[in-house]
């Protein structure tokens, strides 16, 4: 990736995308958005302990309610961020990372009620985004217009096949 490539941003000696330079400063304040008190977010990491340095945080999910609480949920669920380090492209981690949030929201519906209906906003430029949700059965809602002018709602529906995977896993 270079100048040349459409919407990239210079970062040191560095090209991004957009939605990854952003995903990348929100994987690196992850430590500082931890909140105990906070009952309508949830966080996963996967990190690879077997280094020989420090453990590595490779990738993260933020899953959050958009009404109630995760403990008494009254609205539905959404997936706030997925995040992976830049240099972990190609390597499928979104799947880990989507497929366990899926589960948390199975599970917390299980256990709480409520609908099971998880949602995402996804930026339009970022293709990998798009065919990972697809991959896992969310389909493309209808709005007339962008979200904040760059996103599209990605909905995951109760009766979606994808819950049985939860109900029968491998």
């Amino acid at each position: 990736m270079d100048a040349d490539t459409p919407y990239a941003q210079r970062y040191g000696n560095t090209y991004y995308l957009p939605w990854e330079f952003e995903v990348q400063g929100m994987f690196n304040a992850a430590t500082a958005l931890f909140n105990p008190d906070n009952q309508d977010l949830r966080m996963y990491a996967a990190v690879d302990y077997d280094s020989e340095e420090d453990p590595i945080l490779y990738g993260a999910v933020w899953i959050g309610m958009n009404e109630g609480r995760w403990v008494e949920p009254r609205g539905v669920y959404q997936i706030c961020y997925i995040a992976r380090a830049i240099k972990y492209r190609e390597c499928r981690i979104g799947d880990l990372l989507l497929g366990h949030a899926l589960y948390a929201c199975w599970m917390n519906h299980q256990r709480f009620g409520g609908l099971l209906r998880v949602t995402a906003l996804v930026d339009y430029r970022n293709e990998s985004s798009i065919k990972l949700f697809e991959r896992h059965g969310f389909t493309r809602m209808e709005h007339a217009d962008y979200i904040d002018g760059r996103y599209l709602e990605y909905a995951l529906p109760e009766d979606s096949p994808e819950w049985e995977n939860m109900r029968n896993p491998v």
